[in-house]
């Protein structure tokens, strides 16, 4: 399901598949209908609630039983307000939008595999988790930086004159085990470099959630790092 491309985000590429499989002679459908055909239908105001909850009900269950095409089918659906969503809060998000749009979608993934199904309000359950993720990684972004370029008033003056340098900080923190040597990493490599998480997630082989929790306890460390 993953594509890359450097220019790219997940959301843009997820657009390409999606118009790849609903396009061409055999379009992908559901119960007969094609799903560009369907789309335009659930995104109108007009349609009832119960109608977009029962497609919504089949398109969730497809993507848990055949994640290959129907997760990315399930997404391709919701594209529009995916990515309605980045745009607005582009604004708020101070690093890499593609890693703002990872966000999003992994907050509506997640949403897919575990909501239940019987909700009548699913899809708007669904949309909900996206914005959710993307306002947390807002938020989180913001926090980051607030803590690591805000300087304590109190701060040793010695010290102070190296904050500049950033390598020096990292790895004055590291010596002092205020950070690990992957926690360093990927400080350097998120806020410095600008590299992508989900990039980073693959080379280390561990999951995007486990770089977040890596980098939040790197956060608390430099704080109290350059506080003491």
């Amino acid at each position: 399901m993953i594509l890359r491309h450097s220019s790219m985000s997940c959301l843009d590429l997820i657009e390409t598949r999606f118009t790849s499989l609903t396009r061409g002679r055999q379009p992908l459908s559901l119960d007969g209908t094609p799903l560009r055909d369907l789309q335009v239908q659930i995104l109108k105001r007009r349609t009832d609630p119960q109608t977009k909850a029962i497609v919504w009900k089949k398109l969730v269950l497809l993507a848990r039983a055949q994640s290959d095409p129907w997760e990315v089918a399930a997404i391709g659906m919701m594209l529009p307000g995916l990515k309605s969503i980045g745009g607005k809060l582009g604004s708020r998000y101070p690093s890499d939008r593609r890693d703002l749009d990872s966000a999003i979608l992994e907050g509506f993934c997640h949403s897919l595999r575990n909501t239940d199904t019987w909700r009548p309000d699913l899809p708007t359950v669904l949309y909900r988790a996206a914005v959710r993720s993307g306002e947390n990684a807002c938020n989180r972004e913001n926090h980051f930086a607030r803590r690591h370029f805000e300087l304590p008033a109190d701060m040793p003056e010695e010290r102070a004159q190296h904050v500049g340098n950033v390598d020096v900080v990292l790895a004055g923190a590291m010596l002092d085990g205020a950070l690990t040597p992957l926690q360093a990493e990927l400080v350097s490599d998120v806020h410095l470099e600008h590299r992508r998480r989900v990039e980073l997630a693959r080379r280390l082989g561990t999951s995007r959630g486990r770089i977040a929790v890596e980098l939040a306890a790197a956060e608390r460390g430099l704080a109290e790092y350059l506080a003491a």
